[in-house]
């Protein structure tokens, strides 16, 4: 929000702020490996966040893949892949939780904190939601892989 508003005031119109680094965590190109040794930074409030930490960071790696080369949006295409905007929100809800715990710890938050940090609203408000959308898209993804396997692009 900060970003927008001064180029507003020095007359640059802003069409889009796209996050590259969450603290000193950078999004972009964060290998599923190295994703899934963030949410173990975390222990097993982790869990409590996303649901299984290995699923999860698969999921992310595979939606974040798909996406890339612009596979898996809108309607169902001829692979099959589809993916809700919904559950997409949800998962970078995830990721987002995961982040922002593990960016607190990285700045000096004693790990005893984290379970009662992660019974916050902000963060227990999506915990249910987040790992629906994980559980969701894993399924699409395991049916898209089944369908390779079956010769069925």
């Amino acid at each position: 929000r900060e970003v927008r508003r001064v180029l507003e005031h020095l007359g640059l119109e802003v069409s889009r702020l796209i996050r590259t680094a969450y603290g000193p965590f950078p999004l972009a190109d964060l290998p599923a490996g190295d994703l899934k040794q963030l949410a173990d930074q975390l222990g097993p409030v982790a869990r409590e966040l996303v649901g299984d930490v290995t699923v999860w960071s698969d999921v992310v790696a595979t939606c974040r893949n798909d996406l890339t080369h612009l596979e898996g949006l809108g309607g169902q295409d001829d692979s099959g892949k589809q993916y809700d905007s919904g559950d997409l929100y949800w998962l970078a809800e995830g990721v987002f939780n995961v982040t922002r715990l593990c960016l607190l710890v990285h700045v000096g938050l004693h790990n005893e904190l984290l379970p009662e940090l992660a019974k916050s609203w902000p963060i227990h408000g999506a915990q249910e939601r987040v790992i629906d959308a994980v559980g969701r898209l894993a399924e699409v993804q395991r049916r898209q892989r089944y369908r390779k396997r079956k010769g069925h692009r």
